[in-house]
């Protein structure tokens, strides 16, 4: 079909962005792939996402989040993908998609819309991306997650596909830390934002995935057994470069906690804006073990500081109060110490160099 014969084409410009501002995301996304100008009709949208998530599992796919629920999921060739077998086939290698099943939801808490199947354009996984990149004003991967099942996916396919893109932040749920950390090296691409959400073993991975320079990090245990779950050291806080660090489900002993804040005073990890530590089932800290020897002062009723949560993680700002414990490194940069549920120790530098 000729674009001059494009009924829609026919519009003026006011009539036809009404028009396409009433469309459905996966009717956009078609639109946009029939040519150079119905993809510019697009762009004049204006339309902004939240986040680009990109997950691999047993499917490829790829979530658009546009505010405030509305969401577009792309998957790609579902039916080659969940019913190949690596072991008979060798690892898969998507090059050019035959079909990418699309399919929208106003509030994905309602679920989604029937889906609108695309077939194969002659673009690669790679140009899709970047496609979606300029239609929705969003030249990045907010997150490139892995989950149990991406084995099946060859990793220089994987590398290729993101070569070239600016991703922000990787995450690795269900797989064993030799997994993560092996995809972490295959991709050769590392990210400001590091997940792990998964059970923290073999430990002797723990620390191979610690020492690589990310601005976050965030270690998320599955283990729900108090018994079971991975111990943090202080050596390991320690070894991590991040900026922020985010330790759920995870066990500190109270002396280890105490070792950490007398360091930073003496002027260890002076890079260090935030450190959260805990376990939601595990045993209340000793806050008298942990400020012990310690020189702090005890924030006061009418006392509050307030400031954004790192790098916008979280849409609630970080708050000191009554009852935190305010300490100071020698070149005089301060810090709270706060026990969230007396299971949890929040620290934050305030006026950080």
């Amino acid at each position: 079909m000729q674009v001059e014969k494009f009924p829609l084409r026919r519009l003026s410009f006011d009539v036809l962005r009404n028009v396409l501002r009433m469309m459905d995301g996966d009717q956009l996304i078609s639109y946009s792939l029939i040519s150079r100008a119905t993809k510019q009709n697009v762009i004049d949208l204006k339309i902004k996402l939240r986040f680009f998530i990109s997950s691999i599992s047993q499917k490829l796919q790829i979530l658009l989040v546009i505010p405030e629920f509305y969401r577009i999921l792309l998957t790609v060739d579902e039916n080659q993908t969940v019913n190949w077998d690596p072991v008979e086939n060798g690892q898969l290698k998507l090059d050019k998609p035959g079909i990418v099943d699309v399919k929208c939801c106003e509030d994905y808490r309602q679920g989604y819309k029937q889906s609108l199947f695309l077939e194969n354009r002659g673009i690669s996984v790679h140009e899709w991306i970047l496609h979606l990149f300029d239609i929705f004003h969003h030249p990045m991967i907010t997150s490139l997650r892995f989950f149990e099942g991406c084995n099946r996916f060859d990793i220089s396919f994987i590398r290729e596909t993101i070569e070239g893109l600016n991703v922000t932040g990787s995450c690795f749920v269900r797989l064993t830390l030799d997994n993560s950390y092996k995809l972490m090296m295959g991709i050769n691409k590392l990210t400001k934002k590091v997940m792990i959400n998964n059970d923290l073993e073999p430990v002797e991975y723990l620390h191979k995935i610690l020492i690589q320079n990310t601005e976050n990090a965030t270690f998320n245990s599955r283990m729900l057994n108090l018994e079971d779950t991975i111990p943090f050291r202080i050596d390991d806080i320690m070894a991590n470069n991040s900026e922020n660090i985010h330790m759920y489900c995870t066990i500190s002993s109270d002396k280890d906690l105490n070792r950490f804040l007398k360091l930073w005073i003496k002027g260890a990890k002076p890079h260090l804006e935030y450190l959260l530590v805990g376990y939601q089932q595990g045993v209340m800290k000793d806050q008298l073990v942990i400020m012990k020897g310690i020189r702090y002062r005890v924030m006061g009723k009418d006392e509050r500081r307030e400031r954004p949560y790192p790098k916008g993680l979280e849409p609630t700002p970080i708050v000191a109060k009554e009852g935190s414990f305010l300490i100071r490194r020698k070149d005089g940069v301060e810090a709270t110490v706060s026990f969230g549920k007396g299971r949890f120790m929040e620290f934050v530098v305030w006026n950080y160099l």
